[in-house]
């Protein structure tokens, strides 16, 4: 009986990966109902988009956290409220909602400004997490990364018919913009490094030539493996503590410099809010900048 599920799914691989992929330059951000420069596969020629534009991904910190320590009705309340706010907030801001994944929404920008567009559109988001939401979930805030560079745009999905048809099609975006945005949000307003606090009273061993010396002190380490010299019987305690923190929003040089030129007279960029971020960024191999951005109302 699986050969009638199987066997179908085999041959529309085989033809899709037989398929010539075709792209046209565009300079508006595409839908997966309007634009007829898109086409599902057929086997022949499939028709996608390249576009050129800034792309910012948000979600929320401390997700797991809040999921623990929330009833049901007050999770979807936390989750309704912040998902409507930045469809709201990306709208003002001339973005498009391209993609909500739980409580990660991903929003591309029309090319024209885009760099403004974008930065302001995350510091809104910031206001509303921080000044708003936060009043009445403590501890709620967001991370946001974006980025800028040119996209590939697929449409995926099957046609059916009835109330099901627009559960079954989809906008697939690909290119380093969204890998490097979806990273830096990963990385926002996150702990730079985790770091272990030993509060002890310790013999050290040396090879085979014990020291004497008792002490009882705290230690801060990277890694418990750099104790493994060490008499664990007489530890008092191992706290795991974070040092450090990422700013809200991450932002590539692109979109730094980017932003300088399309809007120099700002306050941020004329009291140099924004620095240089300094870390592993998962594989986002360009300058990184930070700030945690709100409005002045």
């Amino acid at each position: 009986m699986m050969k009638n599920l199987i066997n179908p799914v085999s041959d529309e691989i085989d033809k899709i990966f037989s398929t010539k992929f075709t792209y046209t330059t565009t300079d508006s951000v595409p839908n997966v109902e309007s634009n007829t420069d898109l086409t599902y596969s057929n086997g022949n020629v499939q028709k996608g988009l390249e576009l050129t534009t800034c792309v910012l991904f948000v979600d929320i910190r401390n997700s797991v956290k809040i999921n623990n320590e929330h009833y049901t009705h007050v999770k979807g309340r936390i989750y309704t409220s912040f998902v409507s706010s930045v469809l709201r907030i990306a709208k003002y801001h001339h973005g498009y909602v391209r993609n909500i994944i739980g409580d990660r929404v991903m929003i591309v920008f029309e090319p024209e400004e885009c760099f403004k567009n974008a930065v302001d559109c995350a510091v809104s988001i910031n206001h509303v997490a921080s000044k708003i939401i936060a009043k009445k979930v403590s501890g709620f805030k967001v991370g946001i990364g974006i980025d800028y560079g040119t996209m590939k745009v697929y449409k995926v999905g099957i046609i059916t018919t009835g109330i099901e048809n627009p559960e079954n099609k989809n906008l697939v975006w690909i290119g380093d913009p969204v890998n490097f945005a979806s990273r830096l949000t990963d990385i926002a307003g996150k702990p730079m490094e985790k770091k272990y606090r030993i509060k002890r009273i310790l013999k050290t061993f040396l090879g085979a030539k014990k020291v004497n010396d008792e002490f009882n002190n705290e230690a801060l380490v990277s890694s418990l493996k750099s104790y493994d010299s060490y008499d664990f019987s007489s530890i008092q305690s191992i706290d795991e503590i974070n040092v450090g923190a990422y700013n809200n929003i991450l932002i590539t040089e692109e979109v730094f410099e980017g932003l300088k030129k399309q809007d120099p007279n700002r306050n941020s960029i004329k009291k140099k809010f924004w620095t240089e971020a300094n870390g592993d960024f998962r594989g986002v191999d360009k300058k990184v900048y930070q700030a945690s951005l709100i409005w002045v109302m």
